[in-house]
Order: C-alpha cells, then structure tokens, then sequence
C-alpha cells in the first residue's frame, strides 16, 4: 500500500484529489471484491465483474473515509 498518512487525512478533510488517491489505492481490491460468480441451470460457474457490486463498494468507501480516525497512541 502507498498511501501516506497525510494523503489520508486529506482525504478526511475533504481534498477531493487526495480522496481520488484513496480510491484508486483500493480499486484493484474492490475490482476483485465485484467478481460474482454465476451458475447456470446444469450447474457450471461463471466469474463475472459486477458493476453493481464495484459501485456499492466505491459508495461505502467514500462514505466511511471522512470517518477515519487516526489510533490512539
């Protein structure tokens, strides 16, 4: 992981480039956290990307980063 603390709290406050840095530093877990996969009616599987799944994980991040609270030392 990349992201430096002061990027994080950017993001906390606000700074829409820094939360662009917090977003796309997750992208790829998110991308892997949307493939569902699918079984048709003779059982086989299929792994499919979800853009329903990427979208609700994108909201949820972005709903909770302005909650980030840096630990107690």
């Amino acid at each position: 992981m990349n992201l430096k603390c002061e990027t994080i709290k950017a993001a906390v406050s606000g700074d829409k480039k820094a939360m662009d840095e917090v977003l796309n530093e997750y992208e790829p877990y998110m991308m892997f956290l949307s493939i569902i996969v699918r079984r048709d009616k003779d059982g086989h599987e299929e792994k499919v990307f979800s853009q329903d799944a990427y979208q609700m994980l994108k909201l949820k991040l972005m709903e909770e980063i302005p909650k980030w609270k840096e630990p107690r030392k």
